[in-house]
């Protein structure tokens, strides 16, 4: 494994944990490039957005194309899909201002419980500032009410949260059932494959 893959999946489990916003930007002669934002740092890695998203999905075995047709039907929309990774975790997809002709393909992309305030740009009406909790701002080419739907999915979603990871035997690990055919907790779950490891008979 090489040493810019190494630092891929790192940055991934360490966003799962405190990641903040997925950005997209343009790094002179080496191209576009992956700016991942934390509350405390910022950090610059050799990947896509769009790769950096697959990333995450695989460390918690999901599946991407599954989990966005899902999405599709929950909003009934198409485009700019929210994506629910975890619980209180949808990442909201966004494109962002572009100060020169050279346009990033890659979205960006917000955690949408770490928006602190939101606002419009005072250098053209149909743009907005989003402004994260670690204070970082990003402008976006949308107008307020815009960009405030995004969230409001993003919420829906989240609220939505199990059932969305829970209804498509293709998309998702197995959930665990118990004799009686019920869903556990995941706690109870855990508990019970221990018990079962620990009374395993031995030869």
């Amino acid at each position: 494994m090489n040493e810019e893959y190494k630092k891929l999946r790192a940055n991934a489990k360490e966003f799962l944990l405190s990641g903040l916003a997925i950005e997209p930007v343009l790094v002179k002669n080496q191209g576009e490039m992956t700016k991942v934002i934390y509350d405390s740092e910022q950090v610059i890695i050799p990947f896509t957005t769009q790769r950096f998203v697959k990333e995450l999905c695989h460390h918690l075995f999901i599946d991407l194309g599954q989990l966005q047709s899902c999405v599709k039907v929950k909003l009934c929309k198409k485009q700019l899909l929210p994506i629910p990774l975890s619980f209180q975790m949808v990442l909201v997809p966004l494109r962002i201002k572009q100060s020169n002709e050279i346009k990033t393909r890659g979205f960006l992309w917000i955690v949408h419980r770490q928006l602190k305030d939101l606002f419009p740009s005072s250098h053209h009406k149909n743009n907005s500032v989003i402004v994260l909790h670690n204070g970082y701002q990003i402008t976006v080419p949308y107008t307020i009410q815009f960009v405030q739907q995004q969230f409001r999915d993003a919420s829906l979603l989240d609220y939505m949260f199990q059932e969305l990871h829970f209804t498509s035997p293709r998309m998702q690990r197995p959930t665990l059932i118990n004799e009686k055919g019920l869903r556990d907790d995941l706690h109870q779950q855990l508990i019970q494959i221990a018990e079962a490891i620990r009374n395993y008979p031995t030869p």
